[in-house]
Formats: structure tokens, C-alpha cells, sequence
């Protein structure tokens, strides 16, 4: 009896001091008003909402990162100040919150609560509004990607992210789309984007046409969702030849949501439409080792 009742006082010791040293020591990096504190609080209890998870938030603490009017970055601790996204296997996990600018008193008037930390991507993960994750070992800087559903592979830069999904075009029309872009890209996409709204990105556009029975121009020039405008003074209605893994392609700019370059070419069944929107001085050339080392009919 004597040796239980030490047990549970060295228990409740260790317990105690795990809380104190998490309570005392996770704050805030920024201030931010009340209501988005109540926003932030709702969000992160909502999002951690098993009952494990719950009784170690509850034993230990969470703090605001970074924030701006409606949106923070949040991590949450739980005893000895070890990260609660240990209990679902993502150690570096850390909450991306957007607010409404109008939060109910309970804090409930959140929009969205998701990882913002793409380390905790893994191979096969469905990710809203992307699709399926899909990575692979590094060779030379580069990634590889097979996609065994679309028939075509290429190499990617290292620091990208690639997603494989199917998305819903003009008129409800779907298609298949491969969306690669760099880490800080997705790491505020996956917090932000919604439905209307995507990241800049390279993506490889899919639409089956398979009873195609005009040229590729003329699928280009009269076909939404290829957004060429020849109104527009940055396409000037010109559309420049090009070759794509040994296919005729053609090739022009749109200025819309981005600044992006397109490519179209046909293959099989498929009419593909490679865009690059603009992300910095590499774009081109990162776009470009995409396009060299495409290869169609894996």
C-alpha cells in the first residue's frame, strides 16, 4: 500500500511539473485582439477534438506564431511542451486558422483550420482541393513522377510539392490536373485556398476530347478552358509553335489571377495545357525542366 501511494505521489509529481513547464513557458510571439484569440482558441479545440487529444491540450498550452487581421499560425503543446501533433504522427504540425471578420462571442466564427506544415505531407495523402500527394527520392536536385493513370512522367525541382487530382472545369466539365509548386506555396495553400481560389503553380491540365474534330488552334481559340482571350493585349491573339516530348504544341501568355505562360499539345485522347503561372526568376527555367524531360505513353 505504502509502495502505491509513492507511485502516485512520484506520478502526480511528474505530472505537475510536465503542466508547469508548458504553462509557463509557451507564449505568444505576437498580439492579436481578443476576437481572433476567441477564433484561434474554438479552432484549435475544434481541430484537436478526440478525447486523448483534448486531455493533452487541456494539459498543456497553445501559442499564436504569426497573424495578421483574420488569419494566424498557431502551435499546440502538450506536457513537457512535447508538440500535440505527435499524436497524429506530425511532430511539426502547426495550425493555419482564418477567421470570419465578424467572430461570434464563443470564438466559433472560424473559416478554416489546416496543417500549414507541409513536412507532414506523406506519400498518398488526399489534400482538399489538390488531390492526392505523391513524392519521391532525390536525384541530381530533381524529382521523378510517373503518373500511371495519365500515362506521362517528367522530373521536378526538389524544393517542389506535386498533387494529382481531378478538378471541375467551365460547364462542370472534369479533368485530370497535376499541380506542382514550391513548399512555401503550398504551405500557405493548404491553409487558405478554397474552391475559387488556387495557388500559383505549374499544372498539367488534362480534358478528354476524344471525338476531337477541330485542329488544336481552333480548340485554343474557341474553348474556355484553354483562357485564351484574342482581345487581350498580352496574347495579341498570337500562338507560337513549340515541340513537347516530340509532339507539336503551341504555345502563348495570359495575364488573368497570374501573370502565366501556356503550352498545349495533344496526346492520345487527352488535350493537355501546361501552365506556368509566374513565381519568381525560376519559373521559366523550372517550368522548363518539367517540359524536357516530359515523356508520354508510360
Amino acid at each position: 500500500m505504502k509502495k502505491l501511494a509513492i507511485a502516485i505521489t512520484a506520478l502526480s509529481i511528474l505530472l505537475l511539473a510536465g503542466v508547469t513547464v508548458t504553462k509557463l513557458t509557451v507564449r505568444d510571439l505576437v498580439s492579436v485582439d481578443e476576437r481572433l484569440q476567441r477564433c484561434v482558441a474554438y479552432a484549435v479545440n475544434d481541430t484537436y477534438d478526440n478525447p486523448i487529444e483534448r486531455i493533452a491540450l487541456f494539459l498543456g498550452k497553445s501559442r499564436i506564431m504569426a497573424a495578421d487581421q483574420n488569419d494566424a499560425g498557431v502551435e499546440s503543446f502538450t506536457l513537457f511542451r512535447i508538440p500535440l501533433g505527435v499524436l497524429r504522427g506530425q511532430p511539426d504540425m502547426t495550425l493555419g486558422i482564418t477567421c470570419d471578420q465578424v467572430t461570434s462571442p464563443d470564438g466559433s466564427g472560424f473559416i478554416s483550420a489546416t496543417n500549414l506544415n507541409p513536412q507532414s505531407l506523406v506519400d498518398g495523402r488526399e489534400v482538399e482541393y489538390f488531390g492526392t500527394f505523391h513524392d519521391s527520392p532525390i536525384e541530381n536536385a530533381l524529382k521523378s513522377y510517373l503518373s500511371e493513370k495519365l500515362g506521362i512522367s517528367f522530373h521536378y525541382p526538389e524544393n517542389y510539392r506535386l498533387f494529382e487530382g481531378q478538378g471541375q472545369g467551365v460547364g462542370d466539365a472534369k479533368y485530370y490536373v497535376i499541380t506542382i509548386a514550391p513548399e512555401p506555396y503550398i504551405s500557405e495553400a493548404v491553409a487558405r485556398i478554397t474552391a475559387s481560389e488556387r495557388p500559383p503553380s505549374i499544372h498539367l491540365s488534362f480534358y478528354r476530347e476524344p471525338n476531337l474534330s477541330v485542329s488544336l488552334e481552333q480548340w485554343i481559340r474557341t474553348m474556355p478552358q484553354s483562357n485564351f482571350i484574342p482581345s487581350d493585349p498580352a496574347q495579341g491573339g498570337v500562338l507560337t509553335p513549340t515541340v513537347v516530348a516530340g509532339v507539336p504544341a503551341l504555345k502563348y501568355h495570359v495575364s488573368g489571377l497570374y501573370e502565366s505562360d501556356y503550352i498545349a499539345f495533344t496526346y492520345g485522347d487527352w488535350i493537355v495545357l501546361a501552365t506556368a503561372d509566374e513565381m519568381g526568376q525560376n519559373t521559366k527555367s523550372d517550368f522548363q525542366t518539367i517540359l524536357s524531360s516530359t515523356r508520354l505513353g508510360q
